[in-house]
């Protein structure tokens, strides 16, 4: 059997487009009758690992550098809100690779012109909101099933914990998006053949979809 139907690091290499979502509403966000866009690459994808990995070796050098010259003080909270924000972001820029109806004022001219991916404009983007704790903390932590829940309950229950909106910011959406290997899964056209192995067993497939995206 070819495996390569499989392969979906490769698939996710193909960006696929993210609706972006007014973060109070959890409306898409539309110009005029035209969706707003993020072109997003897959999480899993050889590209975005490499992406991370430079990100990771320059942040941790960076801090090596400045490593004892800052100290928490009084206003702990919000260096940990700044450093989750600033995390939030380094992570989203790996994976967008291109925007559809996205415009900014551009720096010198002051005219609106749209998005292109340079650092520039990446940063611009996903530093327009800050991220959402209540959204970051529900990652991870879908609640468990209770003894005297049976399955059809349980599942009803978990879909509403994650359908809940938490106000996630235009760099946790992204995040999201890119995590999600069913989103990049259309760019090898896949067949069902490769997905019954996700249904053999009714205690599998309630497991996988208990585990975080």
């Amino acid at each position: 059997m070819d495996f390569s139907k499989h392969d979906a690091r490769s698939a996710a290499e193909t960006p696929t487009p993210m609706l972006v979502l007014d973060q109070r509403t959890g409306k898409p966000i539309l110009d005029g009758k035209k969706k707003c866009a993020v072109l997003v690459r897959g999480a899993s994808s050889r590209s975005a690992q490499a992406r991370l990995r430079a990100e990771e070796a320059a942040r941790q050098k960076a801090a090596s550098a400045k490593r004892g010259a800052h100290k928490r003080g009084k206003n702990e909270e919000d260096d940990l809100t700044k450093d989750l924000q600033a995390s939030m972001i380094r992570s989203a820029k790996t994976f967008i690779a291109g925007f559809e109806n996205i415009q900014r004022p551009d720096p010198e001219t002051k005219e609106l012109r749209d998005l292109t991916v340079s650092d520039d404009d990446i940063m611009w983007f996903l530093d327009l909101n800050m991220v959402s704790v209540p959204h970051l903390l529900r990652i991870g932590n879908d609640p468990e099933q209770e003894e005297d829940e049976d399955d059809d309950e349980y599942e009803a229950r978990l879909a509403e914990h994650k359908a809940k909106w938490l106000s996630p910011s235009f760099a946790q959406q992204v995040i999201d998006h890119a995590r999600e290997d069913d989103n990049f899964w259309g760019n090898r056209q896949q067949t069902e053949a490769a997905r019954p192995l996700r249904r053999l067993s009714p205690q599998h497939a309630g497991k996988i979809k208990a585990d975080p995206a």
